[in-house]
């Protein structure tokens, strides 16, 4: 057991958004957003939601169906052929309401790892009745050049999406209706 939690400790205290340990890596991102934990939970559990904050937001086409199994498909590209539209495929593999929410995210089409998909996991962890830290953490990248592509490019697209997801909340904060 110590020496799990160790690893999670190196893991997560690596330097920057990508963490890295005994040759595990993901991208982690964490911020804080004047919301409570099941509002901001809402905001990654349903097409609306998802739509109000990624980029490319309503003109999205997303499919998200909240229990274990259940699709969660975000298409980026809604006239290409099927499995090349975004994140094609992908499934929620598990949740806790107003905590956490999993799902499986596949690699940009042009990319050589595109059949290879990586496991995200929000987590919602509530500061005060108004306030909640948000950690999102992608990992289940492959070793080799390709997957270092692919990791380097979604180690920026998260942080896009997370500064994106923060932008969401404090413009409905702003306005008393997130």
């Amino acid at each position: 057991m110590r020496a799990s939690l160790a690893f999670l400790a190196a893991l997560f205290m690596s330097a920057g958004n990508a963490a890295s340990a005994a040759g595990h890596r993901a991208v982690v991102e964490k911020i804080t957003v004047p919301t409570d934990a099941v509002s901001a939970w809402r905001l990654w559990t349903t097409n609306e939601g998802f739509q109000s904050f990624f980029p490319g937001g309503e003109a999205l086409e997303t499919n998200i169906e909240l229990r274990p199994g259940g699709p969660y498909q975000v298409f980026i590209i809604k006239d290409a052929p099927a499995g090349s539209r975004g994140c094609d495929d992908c499934v929620i593999l598990g949740y806790e309401e107003g905590r956490m929410i999993s799902f499986t995210w596949t690699n940009r089409p042009d990319m050589a790892v595109r059949p290879h998909k990586s496991h995200v996991t929000v987590n919602f962890e509530p500061i005060g009745a108004e306030t909640t830290h948000v950690t999102l953490v992608a990992d289940g990248w492959g070793a080799g050049p390709d997957f270092d592509v692919a990791f380097a490019y979604f180690d920026e697209a998260w942080a896009s999406v997370i500064s994106a997801f923060k932008a969401r909340i404090e413009a409905g904060a702003a306005e008393g209706n997130d």
